[in-house]
């Protein structure tokens, strides 16, 4: 869809607010194209990105939408979404040590 025609741009805040009417008071939506995290206020109507970049094309459907955009607050580092998302390693177990007494051999 094109968001510079009107046609366009009245189907991008039609999709965009149902997705948003879709999630929880104070929920997260995950913008998979540009990988950003926008925690919503839907009674205050602000968007808040709270990980990754922002797309213009978003920002535009947004305020098409009477909606506020806030900037990144911090460092991407400290939203706990991406906190809790982090990778944990952990060491692998040692191989089990072989029972002593006799072995089954296999052919």
């Amino acid at each position: 869809m094109n968001i510079d025609t009107p046609e366009g741009m009245a189907q991008a805040v039609a999709l965009q607010q149902a997705l948003i009417d879709s999630i929880s008071a104070g929920g997260r939506w995950i913008v998979p194209r540009s990988g950003s995290i926008f925690m919503l206020d839907q009674e205050g109507k602000r968007a808040m990105c709270v990980y990754g970049g922002r797309l213009p094309k978003t920002d535009r459907v947004f305020a098409a939408m009477g909606w506020t955009v806030v900037p990144q607050v911090g460092p991407p580092d400290t939203s706990p979404l991406f906190v809790m998302s982090r990778t944990v390693t952990r060491e692998e177990p040692e191989p089990a040590k072989a029972k002593e007494g006799p072995q089954l051999k296999l052919f």
